[in-house]
């Protein structure tokens, strides 16, 4: 795994004054997208306990020839609208189907304790213009296949405290092996594609992380996971069986990325732990990008070949 290079919020850009983190990424052969969360300042009267703090969650965008060096757009192209987004709009994960981009992202309608979020999904041909298709899932995270899955859409999606296979025909209506759960239930990990293992670094919780990456090792889950022992979002690799996704090949004994301490220079900005959390990854000729969120502040870019991710499944590490 390369270094961790940090993308920093550029403070001249309204929406970007509290804070930047949590992109998705997608690559066309020549250029690196990225749609990622924002913290603005943009003043909304929001009950509840909205935090100013925080500021109001937005999602922009910005773009790269080299996956490390992003420039990005003066305005954001994701902004609260609709009721259910009242509180911000957060953690785009985005994934080429066809000629189509789609966007899952998570909605806030309320802040504080308990929360109110929905994940919501959006397309566009351009990733600048977006049209909303409404609520999907009332877990937050869902990770779409960029291809379907024995003739039906597949996405990777949370059940407290798991993640399972979803199927659609529609992209709207998803089917999952376990019905919805009633508030504060969790799911029995016997249902689950990746359960949380006790003992280990993701003992307490998973979530989805990136859409999975297509290779021939099959196909790559990067994945959040929590413990309470220390209380840190750490980021996981699972390999799922090509052409049977519910078949799980690998599953990292160790996180690959796990908080590291930023520079003195940066920690006012932090506003967080020292946490990662993942939602993009792309595969170039070799070699996987992989872009996730420091500190709910930053985003952090880290690089791991192919080759290494084998050795990796071949000593079960």
């Amino acid at each position: 795994m390369s270094s961790h290079v940090l993308i920093l919020p550029d403070v001249d850009r309204w929406f970007e004054r509290n804070g930047i983190s949590i992109p998705g990424v997608v690559y066309d052969g020549e250029v690196f997208h990225m749609l990622y969360r924002s913290y603005s300042d943009l003043d909304r009267d929001m009950d509840w306990g909205y935090d100013a703090f925080w500021g109001c969650a937005v999602i922009g965008y910005a773009y790269s020839y080299d996956g490390v060096s992003f420039q990005r757009l003066n305005v954001p192209v994701l902004v609260p609208e609709k009721t259910y987004e009242r509180c911000g709009v957060e953690d785009p994960r985005v994934t080429k189907l066809g000629d189509i981009y789609l966007m899952t992202y998570i909605s806030l309608y309320r802040m504080g304790y308990p929360q109110i979020s929905l994940t919501c999904l959006a397309y566009s041909a351009d990733l600048i213009n977006w049209i909303r298709l409404g609520a999907i899932d009332r877990y937050k995270g869902v990770a779409i296949f960029p291809e379907k899955i024995n003739g039906r859409y597949c996405a990777l999606m949370r059940r407290f405290p798991n993640v399972v296979l979803g199927y659609s025909d529609d992209l709207i209506t998803w089917h999952c092996p376990y019905r919805l759960l009633k508030p504060y239930e969790t799911m029995p990990p016997e249902n689950a594609l990746l359960p949380p293992r006790p003992g280990m670094w993701d003992s307490y919780s998973i979530a989805p992380g990136a859409p999975p990456v297509k290779t021939e090792l099959g196909w790559l889950v990067f994945y959040n996971g929590f413990s309470l022992e220390d209380r840190d979002r750490k980021i996981g690799l699972a390999v799922l069986d090509l052409d049977n996704p519910e078949k799980v090949i690998y599953r990292s004994r160790n996180p690959i990325i796990e908080p590291f301490d930023i520079p003195d220079s940066m920690r006012y900005l932090a506003k967080s732990r020292f946490s990662t959390y993942c939602c993009g990854a792309v595969k170039v000729d070799d070699e996987i990008f992989l872009y996730y969120g420091v500190c709910d502040t930053m985003i952090g870019v880290s690089r791991i070949k192919l080759s290494e991710i084998h050795r990796m499944i071949d000593e079960g590490r």
